[in-house]
Formats: C-alpha cells, structure tokens, sequence
C-alpha cells in the first residue's frame, strides 16, 4: 500500500469516527435521580479533562494542516497525528457524555460543543481526502479551491476550541444562568414593546394628516404573521394598556431577581441545587411566552374578553413559577421579618415605572419572593376584573 493510500485509509477513518460520534452527542442528555448517590466523575476534573481534549484537537489539527499542506505533502509524517486526532475525538464524545450527571442544562452545552468539533474535525478531513485523491495529477490541480480549503477547514476547528474555551459554563448553575440571561432580554422587549405602543398612540394626535397611510390589508397581514398591528390605539385603548404596563415591571423585576439571587454569578452551589436549577429554564420559557401573548393581544383593534384569557394565562404561569421554585427547593428560608418595607418600596417603584433604590441591600430573599408573587397575584386579579367591565372599543 502506498503512502497516499495509507493517508486515505486514515483520513477516511478519521471521518467516519466524526460521523459515528454525532450521534450520541446528539441524543438529549438523561435527567439524573434525585436519590442518586454523589456524582461518580467530579466537575472540576470532568471539564478540566474536557478543555484538554480540546487543546489536543486543536494542536493535532495544526500538525495535520502542516503535514498534508498541498505544497508538499509528507504522506508519512501526517499518520501519526491523524490517527491521534481520531483517537482524542472519541474520548473527547466520552468524555461530554459525562457531564449529564451534572446537570441537563451544562450537558446539552457541552454535547453542543463536542458536536461543533467534530463537524469541523470531519469537514478538514474531508477536504484533506479530496486533496491527497488529486495530488497524482498535476500541480496546478492542487493548489486551486480545494488547496485553499484546507486553511479555512484548520481556521474553523481553531475558532471552534477557541470558542468554547472562552465561553464553556463552569457549572450547570452558570449554564442555566447563560440562558435564563436570553429570556431576560427579550422580556426586557416586551416591556420596551408595550411603553413604545403607549407612545406611538400618544404621539399620533399630531399625525392626523398621515389617516390615509393605513392599509388595512397590510395591517392585517401583519397581525397574521405575528408582527403587531400598525393601527392606532384608541384613548380607551391606550388606558387600557396603561393599567396593564405594571403588571409587566413587576413580572420582569422578579424574572430579574430568579437570575440575580437564585442564580448568582460567581456563587458556588452544591451538587443537587445546580441540577435542579434546570427547572428554572421551563418556568422561564412560559412566563415570556405568556408576556408576548398578553403584548399580542394589547394591539388595535382590543378585544377586552381576549385580554382577561392572557392575563389570567400569565398568571397562571406566575403561580406555576412560585410552585417550582418552592418544589425544588430553589428558594431560601424566610428570615428575621421586619425587612419588608424595602421591598414595597421597591416593589412601588416598579410599578410606578421609576428606577427602584436599595435593591442591592435586601435581606431577607424569601420574604422578597413571596411577597412579589403575592402582589403579582392581586395585580392580575385586579388587572382581569377591570378590564372585563371595560366597553369594547
């Protein structure tokens, strides 16, 4: 067998190796039990052996790049590191798979992780294999696309390893908070969405002239595809709005205060905390979702009976979040009462819409949540009663 195709054989290898490897990392990670014992692979050790797996793929890759350059190739040379790559690529699989006894939510990163290297290990390879079939023709042949290729394909591993070095979570805690921080900024939008819908309304008294402008087919239209409607919100329309844009500072005050204190950068958390913390993702997810309907639902023309449904369904999301958090325990023990006066205050604030002070030197966190889920509560009784005696507009 010739030394070209010996590098075949490996090369080959070495893609099918990828190949094989997608498929357990693209299965969903297994919940661990809440009555399992301690977890049988420390994290430290876990992502310490993770990040070195990393550090030999990306070296290996450079070598192969090196070896099998289309402007002299060294068939012999390339073997060994080409062999040592699909090697560390299988351990770097088994290695990701590990990680679900730590928690679903730094599981399904990490198997991400491992699966952007290999799709990338596997895109060099292939270039590689293209390149080496053609190098018995002439040289011009090689040092066209394909000779090219192969730096983008070594370039793109490097970006890779160096990717998810920077940015790997340290725990399921910080994966978790990663991704709670997404839903975050977009119920932030949703805030900025209904303050803009107040204003735009407000501030088109002096746009009586642009009437025409409206096509209601287009209106319509966009309402279909989601995008809000661009008719203009009545005077009762807009109160009604008015009486609602609290309820969605303080519901974003909490989704804020689950990240801040349940969810602490920087806090060193206990095994069986950071694993139920992925419960916080699914009670993320509804409560924006329920916010967007309320939003989508707020745009001309209103319909009241439509409106009371979201609210009493965001409350029932609201509600649903308190009993998570009480169920799997993410919630501190109440306390010395008599640190409740700065929650009202900063709970008035929200709700007034001005910047609330002292948030920084709250004590008592459970005393805060219970709280806030109490007046949230009250907020979306009251919110539902006076919008279902309000006339249709």
């Amino acid at each position: 067998m010739s030394d070209i195709q010996k590098v075949l054989v490996v090369l080959s290898l070495l893609s099918e190796t990828c190949s094989a490897n997608l498929i357990p990392l693209q299965q969903t990670p297994s919940r661990p039990s809440s009555s399992a014992n301690a977890p049988s692979h420390a994290l430290p050790v876990l992502r310490k052996d993770f990040l070195s797996l990393l550090t030999l793929v990306y070296n290996l890759s450079t070598k192969i790049a090196l070896t099998l350059r289309p402007s002299e190739p060294a068939y012999t040379a390339s073997l060994t590191p080409i062999q040592e790559l699909t090697k560390h690529i299988s351990s770097l699989t088994t290695c990701a798979t590990l990680f679900d006894e730590h928690g679903v939510t730094l599981a399904k990163e990490v198997r991400q992780s491992a699966q952007d290297v290999c799709e990338a290990a596997k895109a060099l390879s292939q270039t590689f294999i293209t390149i080496t079939k053609n190098s018995g023709e002439s040289s011009s042949s090689s040092s066209g696309g394909n000779g090219e290729d192969y730096l983008m394909r070594t370039g793109a591993i490097h970006e890779v390893v160096e990717k998810i070095k920077r940015e790997l979570s340290e725990d399921n805690v910080a994966a978790v908070r990663k991704r709670y921080a997404m839903d975050v900024g977009l119920l932030e939008d949703t805030v900025k969405e209904v303050a803009e819908m107040i204003e735009d309304s407000e501030g088109s008294e002096d746009d009586e002239d642009d009437e025409g402008f409206e096509d209601e087919d287009f209106d319509d239209e966009l309402g279909e595809l989601g995008l809000g409607s661009t008719k203009r919100l009545s005077t009762a329309e807009v109160e009604r709005v008015k009486k609602i844009q609290p309820l969605f500072r303080m519901s974003t005050l909490l989704h804020k205060r689950i990240m801040l204190d349940l969810l602490k950068k920087g806090h060193t958390y206990p095994s069986d905390y950071s694993q139920r913390a992925d419960s916080l993702l699914e009670t993320s997810h509804s409560l924006l979702l329920a916010h967007e309907e309320v939003v989508a639902v707020l745009y001309a023309p209103q319909k009241p009976s439509t409106i009371s449904e979201a609210i009493a369904e965001l409350a029932s999301c609201i509600v649903q979040a308190q009993n998570t958090l009480i169920k799997q325990k993410l919630l501190p023990p109440s306390r010395d009462p008599g640190d409740i006066a700065e929650l009202e205050k900063m709970s008035a604030a929200a709700i007034s819409g001005d910047q609330p002070t002292g948030a920084k030197k709250e004590r008592d966190v459970r005393k805060w949540f219970d709280t806030c889920f109490e007046q949230l509560g009250k907020l979306c009784g009251s919110i539902v009663d006076n919008v279902a005696s309000d006339p249709v507009s």
